[in-house]
């Protein structure tokens, strides 16, 4: 391919490992300025010139347009997409993203937790816009900026009533946006591909170091753009520790003690024990330590019972001030990550599946609350009191929310509570619990794959545990979940019992 770059500086780091990835694989990339190309505008045949030459040829373009240059680089660029060249980025998209309060109304449609946001034309409404984000203190920023130019903390009505009353005198659009103390300041970004964000945590949180027992490529805990640390390149977040879990566990902590750094490490399940001594001591120290844990059920498959972990969820739970997360679905990893990032008293385990599993339609099955609180009602009942409750974790919600269909369907009221993070649940009011799991709807079904010793806790003595209380087998793991009667019918089966 011939690929442009369309870029002010080709020796930025970006630029120039964009510009190696491109040759290493045996592109052709150019670097053209932005501010050097010029648009010829004639029916039929768009032109982009570059030092008065056409640019012919191009398949594909990379903007990477500065926020000082916007205007006039989205222009360029689409007079690359009028010529049929492919954008990494299209301008529209581009253009949406430069603009706050277009982003922020997109973002709203979709769903997604927000600050809130007011905007107006009217200087006189100042006061207004002030009360509707629960203010003061507010932020006020400019439609468009980027980095924290434009934005501007006013801590009293007074002064926020000046700042957007000189703004709005001088005719600049504004937003003015609730103030959330518990940012901290602190930059939070995504890296997004093919809707599944891939990137984040490192960006947000510059002082996340850690990495894999070498087992990263399948814990999907390295990001090549934070570097590796070693000797020579000390400002690196990513580390290797080798097949060294224990070891892992205790630099982690170490990391957590000595300040400025969150240490964080992965691996799969089953070698959570080799850990549990530095695990046990950084809840007995109070140190937000973070694990991730994959390869979580006998899903893991032909591997086999010796690295088909079992017990191990529960024997993590039973340890005093250790939050385990399992969540079932992308929502829900999200909002764990949250949850344990947040957490400073304390270590949180991520415990992940190796299946694929449906991302839920929250809206369609009526759900309230979310993974933050540990656990919530997933799916609703059709009627106002469930007669049967269904409660999973991890990828087997997937076979509650289609029991849950199949119940329903069937005149059997039931509802779903995902219940990702135990600890998180108890912790919190008695009122949320019992709205998730009202004490007089005693026909409940649990779903893990793994030991049933401790679900009592939540089904009582005349609820139905759906679990795995022996050792796996090595097989696909549809075939091992058939066998050891982990199936949305063994649930549908377990609930039509409860309610006779």
């Amino acid at each position: 391919m011939k690929i442009a770059l369309l870029a002010r500086n080709p020796n930025l780091y970006s630029h120039k490992r964009l510009i190696e990835a491109a040759e290493a694989r045996g592109h052709q990339i150019d670097w053209l300025n932005t501010l050097r190309c010029t648009v010829h505008i004639a029916s039929h045949k768009p032109e982009v010139y570059y030092d008065s030459e056409p640019c012919i040829g191009y398949d594909a373009v990379i903007p990477r347009i500065g926020a000082s240059i916007t205007n006039y680089g989205l222009a360029i660029l689409r007079q690359f997409e009028m010529r049929g060249c492919w954008p990494l980025n299209e301008s529209v998209a581009i253009g949406r993203s430069r603009d706050k309060l277009r982003s922020l109304q997109i973002l709203a449609k979709h769903g997604l937790g927000l600050p809130l946001t007011a905007y107006a034309n009217d200087p006189k409404k100042a006061e207004e816009i002030i009360r509707a984000v629960k203010g003061p203190p507010v932020v006020i920023k400019l439609l468009e900026g980027t980095q924290g130019i434009g934005v501007v903390l006013a801590d009293s009505m007074s002064s926020a009533k000046s700042v957007i009353e000189a703004f709005r005198g001088a005719n600049v659009n504004i937003l003015v946006q609730e103030f959330i103390k518990e940012a901290g300041g602190t930059d939070i970004r995504a890296l997004v591909i093919g809707g599944k964000v891939v990137a984040a945590l490192y960006a947000a949180l510059p002082e996340l170091t850690g990495g894999s027992a070498d087992l990263a490529g399948s814990n999907k805990t390295l990001h090549k753009a934070f570097g590796i640390f070693d000797r020579e390149t000390r400002d690196a977040q990513n580390l290797h520790f080798g097949v060294r879990e224990f070891a892992m566990a205790a630099a982690a902590n170490g990391m957590c003690l000595h300040g400025g750094t969150r240490g964080f490490g992965a691996t799969f399940l089953v070698f959570s024990d080799y850990m549990r001594p530095a695990l046990r001591l950084a809840a007995l120290m109070h140190e937000p330590q973070l694990m991730v844990f994959t390869h979580d059920s006998i899903g893991l498959g032909e591997d086999g019972p010796t690295h088909q972990p079992v017990e191990h969820v529960m024997s993590l739970r039973m340890m005093p001030n250790y939050w385990v997360f399992r969540p079932g679905d992308a929502n829900e990893v999200r909002e764990s990550w949250i949850a344990a990032i947040e957490r400073q008293d304390g270590p949180s385990g991520m415990v992940l599946t190796r299946q694929n599993v449906p991302t839920f339609d929250r809206d369609a099955l009526g759900a309230r609350g979310d993974a933050t609180r540990g656990g919530y009602i997933l799916a609703e009942a059709p009627e106002a009191k469930p007669q049967v409750i269904l409660i999973a974790t991890g990828s087997e919600v997937t076979y509650a929310v289609e029991a849950w269909q199949q119940l329903n369907d069937a005149g059997i009221s039931t509802r779903v509570v995902s219940l990702p993070c135990w600890e998180l649940f108890a912790a919190q009011d008695a009122d949320w619990r019992e709205e998730v799991l009202p004490a007089d709807v005693t026909a409940r079904v649990s779903i893990e794959a793994g030991v049933t010793l401790g679900w009592e806790r939540y089904i009582g003595t005349q609820g139905v545990a759906i679990g795995l209380d022996r050792f796996g087998a090595s097989a696909p793991f549809e075939v091992l979940y058939e066998k050891f009667g982990i199936t949305t019918d063994a649930v549908v089966t377990a609930a039509k019992n409860l309610v006779g």
